[in-house]
């Protein structure tokens, strides 16, 4: 049974270890259990400053000093984001002064314990933003090919001028 729970641990290790996730573990009283090699690297903490026992409360409060969970009170900002994680299942995205955006997911286990992730998502809103800058000039070059089509219609007075019976049809396909 010992050789057998050794064989799991290690398999559980090994799993953590190599996972692209910064990974957390906190009890039912807000207590830092386990993490990975990632999570210090995720929030750019120093892994000295993580030990077991650590209440979320004192490292959301860091966190929030460095204004990584935006402007506010610190104390008031880290209550905030510790009762969001254990209010049940909370996604969210936390971004760093230095650029790095993470998907942050925390579930709650049956024991009241959370497991918390961080995913690097920096790549994929950066890729986001040059899309949608893409979209806004492509919308924009559209709507003025548009203003020119319609600049070069006759207008319905130009037409009864010259026609006493007429019509006109403009189908532009989407805006042009």
């Amino acid at each position: 049974a010992e050789q057998e729970l050794a064989a799991k641990q290690a398999q559980l290790n090994n799993i953590l270890e190599n996972a692209q996730q910064g990974v957390v573990l906190f009890d039912d009283q807000k207590k830092l259990i386990a993490w990975n090699a990632r999570y210090p690297e995720t929030l750019n903490i120093d892994q000295d400053f993580l030990y077991p026992g650590l209440p979320l409360f004192d490292l959301t409060l860091i966190l929030a000093s460095r204004g990584d969970y935006g402007d506010g009170d610190p104390r008031e900002l880290a209550n905030r984001r510790v009762e969001q994680l254990y209010s049940g299942n909370f996604r969210g995205d936390i971004s760093f002064d230095d650029g790095r955006i993470f998907d942050a997911q925390s579930s709650r286990t049956p024991d009241g314990s959370i497991v918390i992730t961080y995913t690097d998502i920096t790549e994929r809103k950066q890729t986001e933003r040059i899309i949608a800058e893409a979209k806004r000039l492509i919308d924009e070059s559209m709507q003025y090919g548009s203003r020119i089509q319609r600049a070069l219609l006759p207008s319905e007075d130009s037409l009864k001028q010259i026609f006493s019976d007429h019509f006109l049809i403009w189908e532009p396909k989407d805006v042009v």
